[in-house]
This record gives structure tokens, C-alpha cells and sequence, in this order.
């Protein structure tokens, strides 16, 4: 229990960390930013390693996920700031006023091949770095 408990704060903690630390770069550099994605998959498997937690394919899965997670919540929220901005909202305000379906949109407009790459190279070195 305690172990389940440590390891859901953990990736909680890298989800929130790692997503703001991405959607900051993004809203200066005024792009994607897809090569964080592999940054975010090393932050994850990192933390977890930090974390304590053993190294099986519990920890592997875990960091996947994780990264997964990472992903699609920092997708959303570059989205909704790069929306928000063009409209004149805050960032937290502009969070809240867009859904899923626009904040894809806004990907498929704005995201090159390269990023669409580093996405999808990010979740093998999740599972890789997270064993």
C-alpha cells in the first residue's frame, strides 16, 4: 500500500512538474516545443528511479503511463494558452475555456513531423529508462 501510494505521488508530481516546466518553454519559445517530449520521458523514468521504487516492469509500465499522461496533459495546455493568447486570456484563465477536440485541432494545425517523432520516441524511452 504505502508503495502504491508512493508511486502514484511520484508520477502525479512529474505529470504537474513536467507539463508546466513544457508549456513554459512553449509559451516563450511561441511553439510546440515537440522535443520536450523525450526530455519528459527521461524526467519521468528519473523520478520514479529517485523515487525508490523497484526495477521491473511494474516500474516500466508506471513510467510509460506517466509519460503518456505527461504528454497529453501538457499537449492541452499549450494548446489552450497559444488559443487563449491569440484571444487576449491569461494562461489560467484561457485553460478552462477550450476542450479536447479544439486543443487537437490546434495540434494538427501547429505541430511539424518532428514533433509528431519526439512524441512518439518519447514512449519507448520511457519503457526503457523506467526498467
Amino acid at each position: 500500500m504505502r508503495y502504491a501510494l508512493l508511486a502514484a505521488a511520484t508520477a502525479l508530481l512529474a505529470i504537474a512538474g513536467m507539463s508546466a516546466i513544457w508549456s513554459a518553454v512553449a509559451l516563450v519559445l511561441k511553439s510546440p516545443c515537440g522535443w520536450m517530449a523525450p526530455v519528459a520521458a527521461i524526467d519521468v523514468a528519473l523520478m520514479l528511479r529517485l523515487a525508490g521504487l523497484r526495477a521491473d516492469r511494474g516500474r516500466a509500465a508506471l513510467a510509460l503511463g506517466t509519460t503518456l499522461a505527461t504528454l497529453a496533459t501538457s499537449a492541452f495546455v499549450i494548446a489552450a494558452i497559444s488559443i487563449g493568447r491569440a484571444f487576449g486570456a491569461l494562461p489560467h484563465e484561457a485553460i478552462w475555456r477550450i476542450d479536447p477536440p479544439l486543443a487537437l485541432t490546434w495540434w494538427r494545425f501547429n505541430a511539424s513531423w518532428i514533433d509528431g517523432l519526439a512524441a512518439a520516441l518519447a514512449l519507448p524511452l520511457a519503457w526503457r529508462l523506467g526498467r
